[in-house]
């Protein structure tokens, strides 16, 4: 199975972005989903350095942008076309909540997608939209639960869904046809089709071990790329020699990423020296997850300026890392084995996010954002071996404009709210107070957090969002953890 590049209208990269036509003002963001959709397939199949910005422009410069609505449904053909990649139509009328002959029009979509070719659904109102709304359908599991690249969404039934439930919600289906010879790279493995039934997103890491990199041919999830280390001898600061030329690769592909830092720290003062170099060397970047810190024996001989330390002074040492990690608004987190866990350092000490390694079991000791789960990966771009990693968890932007890191969905709420429908302009409510219904959830739960004071009828959900009122939103979710 062919997993396709995971791209969010919502991202900031692109969400603001115009997407519209003569008389409106839509965005991406707010009407993007098809083209979204549309981009996750020619990344993957044929074009790495397409996004949802290439196919917004392509969309709108051919007249495919439906006015006050979304994408035309004529707009997949031609745009597929365009890049060698065939795409049809499949029902001409909707097969909505079992409408029509939608028994073997469903049957025939989901055989589609078990033959190995994906489909672009668009969906009626219910679990993934109030209106109207595209996904992309790659695949099936072992369990017949649909796989879904949802573009506005990752909540996890969004993304994974029983056939039956997800085909009743659909209206009409896009054959896109996949020619295993386009993509060749480690997503197909079994491994890679473990850690999705898993419900995890497929992560390497890298370093200058692994040479360099063709950024271009890497399919996956995300990286986690080494910023440097301290040296075992000297203890000399140093970075990484492949860093930039990591992190640009992964910038320039649209590849989610972090870094982690090699420690030979022997006290806290090198540690927070560690920990500012690392600040420093990251200040202009938007890093996707938590920035870790390396903790093993520095080499095979076990003889390095750090390795004979004790628990405590070790426990230590990561604490002060961490800690100078988090009073510039990133989150911290721990790599180390399983087995350096249990008897070199005080996880009790140490509240931080959790990469734990182990090739031949899942991890049981502590619990854990991302499991290391084997060094001899094999991915396409990557001429070594490498390391593969299942994330489980949320993950965690820092973003370097509003200085602060919030986990994914609360990040993606800052710039569209969650599940808010794609179709412009939304029916005004019937209070003009009020708010939306698609909004009730969300609305709630602000009160509830202390987000927005206030409660009932003496909000005006319609008010102006100052950057006063934006940062002090900002604040509250930082500090109410």
């Amino acid at each position: 199975m062919i997993v396709p590049v995971d791209y969010m209208q919502t991202d900031s990269r692109w969400a603001s972005n115009k997407y519209a036509t003569k008389g409106e003002s839509s965005t991406i963001k707010s009407a993007g989903c098809g083209i979204t959709c549309a981009a996750m397939v020619i990344a993957t199949l044929k074009n790495p350095s397409v996004t949802p910005a290439t196919t917004a422009k392509w969309s709108m410069d051919h007249g495919y942008k439906a006015y006050h609505q979304g994408t035309y449904y004529s707009y997949f053909k031609p745009q597929m076309a365009e890049y060698g990649i065939e795409c049809n139509q499949m029902n001409g009328s909707t097969v909505y909540h079992g409408s029509n002959s939608a028994k073997s029009m469903n049957e025939k979509a989901a055989q589609t997608v078990r033959n190995g070719n994906w489909v672009i659904a668009a969906m009626g109102k219910g679990d993934w939209t109030s209106s109207g709304h595209f996904v992309l359908w790659y695949g099936i599991d072992d369990e017949g639960y649909a796989l879904i690249r949802d573009p506005y969404s990752t909540k996890a039934t969004r993304r994974r869904a029983p056939v039956a439930k997800f085909q009743y919600q659909a209206k009409f289906y896009f054959e896109v046809k996949v020619n295993t010879g386009d993509n060749m790279g480690t997503n197909t493995s079994s491994l890679a089709d473990t850690i999705l039934k898993n419900g995890a997103k497929f992560v390497i890491d890298v370093s200058s071990h692994n040479g360099t990199v063709d950024w271009s041919q890497v399919k996956v999830d995300g990286a986690i790329v080494r910023l440097g280390y301290r040296g075992y001898g000297q203890g000399t600061l140093m970075m990484d020699k492949q860093f930039n030329a990591n992190i640009q690769g992964c910038i320039k592909n649209n590849i989610p990423y972090s870094v982690y830092w090699f420690t030979t720290a022997i006290n806290t003062k090198e540690a927070v020296e560690e920990a500012e170099y690392v600040l420093n060397a990251v200040k202009n970047l938007k890093l996707w997850y938590p920035i870790f810190i390396d903790t093993e024996y520095s080499n095979a001989n076990k003889n390095g300026r750090s390795d004979g330390l004790g628990k405590a002074t070790r426990t230590a040492i990561i604490k002060a890392f961490c800690e100078r990690i988090a009073q510039d608004g990133y989150v911290p987190g721990v790599y180390a084995s399983e087995s350096w866990l249990k008897t070199m350092i005080d996880v009790n000490e140490l509240p931080y996010r959790y990469w734990i390694a182990n090739y031949s079991k899942r991890p049981t000791y502590h619990d854990f954002d991302a499991w290391q789960r084997t060094s001899s990966g094999k991915v396409n771009g990557v001429s070594t071996n490498v390391d593969v990693s299942e994330w489980y968890s949320e993950r965690v932007i820092y973003d370097p404009v509003i200085k602060t890191a919030l986990d994914e969905s609360a990040y993606a709420s800052v710039y569209a709210v969650s599940d808010a429908p794609v179709v412009e302009p939304a029916p005004a409510p019937a209070d003009p107070m009020a708010g939306h219904e698609w909004s009730l959830d969300a609305r709630n739960w602000a009160v509830q957090q202390g987000l927005v004071k206030g409660k009932g009828e003496d909000i005006d959900w319609f008010e102006n969002l100052t950057l006063e009122r934006f940062v002090t939103i900002l604040y509250r979710y930082n500090y109410m953890k």
